[in-house]
């Protein structure tokens, strides 16, 4: 009964590629500099790690779109 359903997608991002794509969208000129080196709440991260598990549901809306509609 209590089940995890992950979810995720369609599209798979940079964090700071998607922070960089708010700040445009919003009007604010500010810059963001991606550090891969830079923990994650202490952990060491690549770009799979926060990736979603096989099985997981994968929405139809990307970010810019949702976005866009908000």
């Amino acid at each position: 009964m209590n089940a995890t359903i992950e979810v995720a997608g369609p599209a798979a991002f940079r964090m700071h590629a998607l922070v960089g794509e708010y700040l445009e969208a919003t009007g604010d000129a500010r810059g963001v500099v991606g550090d891969a080196n830079v923990p994650y709440f202490g952990a060491t991260i690549d770009d799979t790690s926060l990736m979603p598990a096989p099985g997981a549901q994968i929405g139809t809306t990307d970010y810019r779109s949702w976005f866009a509609a908000r």
